[in-house]
């Protein structure tokens, strides 16, 4: 059985997928009681369940009205689409502002090898090592490198298109190729996993954006399967060290893998869900962006700086698992989430479908889609819309379609006043 590819990331699609998946492992496979320290036991509450569902079906609402005002007219209609050299010099820039951000993330790292605590670091695992690097962290500077979205956005285009010369199409493959081992350390040995998840959805939905085909469902197994042993294999380096030293075994052994694979089933995948429940269980914090590091920095700048998160307003402990992005918007917005659900579904399925009637030409429908993509897989764990790693990009895209318009209006105006200055040369 085959699947166009560019299926794959269909909102309309994959978030209701991916919810109901996740919802049912919780529901199915999580213990009532875990023997793990800091999941709490199973949350068993119908009107956590109706929440649930009632956020999610804003959502799916939202990708209908999405469809239905597309097909009807084209609103908002404005076009950008300029030389394929303006990307190229945006695509530049953007990859320098990206390594001038890793730049002071890695050197924060590199600050803290000489203070490591090996010991520590064999009976916690190489998180206790990231944490100390994320806390330490140049903030605002460091935070740049999450633009690397936009080069291996712009690269992966480039390289999939027919347009370019080989020149561009080889610094193409440098830039993705770099960003590629890069966000791969990142997930290694900087608990940054979801860093090279998200490398992986750009350059999958780049693909399937410039280069539409079928696709064996069986080949998108193969590749699930080792995105799964990427983040298996990442884990040996985190909770695998944690139980190879309480157990005494090997820290590759078969009791180790097995642990590790039985702790993401329950942490992970399975506690999100948990917290989600207890959290839409209980009443609503109405703080608007307590899930949203970005805002609440900016906020902190002019003295609002005493929100509650959601695990303390909650009491979820901190060991194991996040919040979905249904529980999220419920404790930020109460009932008011039904809107902010519907937006963003709105908001995902409108840019699913400017993106996929591009004609294969690079603009900055597509960029924002590309930007969008890993949401589609990332809210089934947090906030993705908060994130530096969305609004970052997401802002700097807006800026040069905000140029880009600019640019459309002037070459229209002088165009007119040519036509005029003509008409009136051939009037005298």
């Amino acid at each position: 059985m085959k699947i166009k590819t560019i299926d794959i990331f269909n909102p309309f699609f994959m978030i209701p997928t991916i919810f109901v998946m996740q919802f049912l492992i919780w529901y199915i496979f999580m213990p009532d009681n875990s023997y793990l320290e800091g999941v709490k036991p199973k949350e068993h509450n119908f009107l956590s369940i109706f929440r649930f569902l009632i956020l999610m079906i804003s959502m799916v609402t939202g990708f209908f009205f999405a469809k239905i005002l597309l097909k009807k007219e084209n609103l908002f209609q404005i076009k950008t689409r300029v030389n394929t050299n303006f990307y190229i010099i945006i695509n530049i820039i953007c990859f320098f502002i990206f390594l001038i951000g890793e730049f002071f993330y890695l050197k924060s790292a590199l600050n803290l090898i000489s203070s490591i605590n090996i010991q520590s670091l064999l009976n916690e695992g190489i998180s206790v090592y990231a944490k100390e690097v994320i806390n330490n962290r140049i903030i605002g500077l460091s935070s740049l490198n999450n633009i690397f979205i936009i080069p291996l956005a712009i690269s992966s285009l480039l390289l999939f298109s027919k347009e370019p010369s080989n020149k561009i199409r080889y610094f193409s493959i440098f830039v993705i190729l770099f960003i590629g081992a890069v966000t791969l350390f990142h997930a290694l040995f900087l608990a940054g996993r979801m860093f090279f998840i998200y490398y992986v959805v750009v350059i999958s939905c780049c693909h399937a954006l410039f280069k539409p085909k079928k696709i064996k469902i069986s080949s998108i197994i193969i590749v699930l399967l080792t995105l799964i042993l990427i983040v298996i294999f990442a884990e040996f380096f985190r909770y695998g060290i944690i139980f190879s030293q309480r157990n005494g075994v090997a820290l590759f052994s078969t009791d180790t893998l097995l642990a590790i694979i039985e702790y993401i089933s329950i942490a992970y995948i399975s506690n999100d869900v948990n917290n989600t429940m207890i959290a839409l269980a209980n009443d609503s914090s109405l703080q608007l962006v307590s899930s949203s590091p970005v805002l609440k920095g900016v906020l902190s700048l002019i003295g609002i700086n005493n929100f509650m998160d959601i695990f303390s307003f909650n009491h979820l402990p901190r060991g194991h698992g996040t919040v979905n992005f249904l529980g999220l918007i419920w404790f930020d917005f109460g009932w008011a989430g039904i809107a902010v659900g519907f937006l963003v579904g709105f908001f995902c399925q409108y840019y699913y479908i400017k993106a996929c009637s591009s004609s294969a030409i690079i603009s900055t429908d597509i960029l924002i889609f590309v930007t969008i993509s890993p949401a589609l897989y990332s809210i089934s764990r947090i906030n993705y819309f908060g994130q530096t790693i969305f609004l970052l990009p997401f802002i700097l895209i807006v800026l040069i379609r905000a140029l880009l318009i600019r640019k459309v209006k002037v070459h229209h105006h002088n165009v007119i006043l040519t036509k005029r200055i003509n008409h009136r040369v051939e009037s005298v």
